[in-house]
């Protein structure tokens, strides 16, 4: 799932991944310019991460993050460097192959 606009909100959803890509392998990404909401999800990536923010913004409460091959959240700025505004509140973030937070 890619998160390319504004205000997008995702609530109660089990979501897995899988693909043979190698760039931006995540179950879902969050691109420069988006922004996510979400409430109570579980994501998992049987190939890569479970979340990807590459520059965008994330909101997450209450979701699982955890049994992806790579990491459970892997997170980035923007292309200039810049930080982005993520936040993980009452989350679980465990049991995933690389670190549980990129």
């Amino acid at each position: 799932l890619w998160a390319l606009v504004r205000g997008c909100v995702l609530e109660g959803l089990t979501l897995r991944h899988s693909s043979k890509s190698v760039a931006q392998n995540y179950a879902i990404f969050v691109r420069e310019g988006a922004q996510l909401t979400m409430r109570r999800c579980a994501v998992s990536s049987a190939t890569g991460s479970g979340l990807g923010v590459e520059g965008g913004e994330a909101l997450l409460e209450g979701c699982d993050l955890s049994g992806s091959k790579a990491h459970g959240a892997a997170l980035y700025g923007d292309l200039l460097g810049g930080a982005a505004p993520v936040a993980l509140r009452n989350c679980r973030v465990e049991r995933n192959g690389g670190c549980d937070l990129s």
